[in-house]
Order: C-alpha cells, then structure tokens, then sequence
C-alpha cells in the first residue's frame, strides 16, 4: 500500500480556494500557443462540438473543411467551413 500524499506537498493545492483560477482557458491557450509556435487567431464566431467526430470526418472526406492549423489545443483539432457565406 502506498503511503498517504498530504496535500500540503501538492503546489497545485497551495492556494487560497477564494483567489481566481490561474488556469483560465485564455491562459491555457496562450501556453500551448506558445509551447508550439501558434499565430494568436481567434476562435470561429460559431463552433460546433462533434463528440463522436462523425460529422468533421464526413465533411472532412467530401473536402467541404479544412484544418485549422492555429488551433491550439493538444487533445482536439479544428476544422473550418464555410456555410451561406458564414465562415
């Protein structure tokens, strides 16, 4: 059995649980951003979350998207269209 972690030697728990969040999605974006050289872009004015990827994929295959190389994110990409003139 493994010995117990007090939370006393956990930096990420030294903290005031009434101060803000240093891990704001605008400070997370800035450091992956960073860490890979990103241009800061702003994310699409309407975004739709495809969990199981089957519309992206879809759209992907009949050339109706494109990556979005900006996107700065290490779990996830994004793909941009263009719909009625909405881009």
């Amino acid at each position: 059995m493994s010995p117990a972690v007090s939370t006393n030697s956990l930096p990420l728990l030294q903290h005031s649980l009434e101060s803000p969040s240093a891990f704001t999605p605008e400070r997370l974006m800035e450091a992956v951003r960073a860490e890979r050289n990103l241009a800061n872009e702003p994310v699409p004015p309407l975004c739709v979350l495809d969990f199981d990827g089957d519309l992206s994929d879809g759209l992907a295959e009949e050339g109706r998207t494109s990556t979005v190389r900006s996107w700065a994110c290490f779990h996830t990409s994004m793909r941009a269209m263009t719909l009625n003139g909405v881009a």
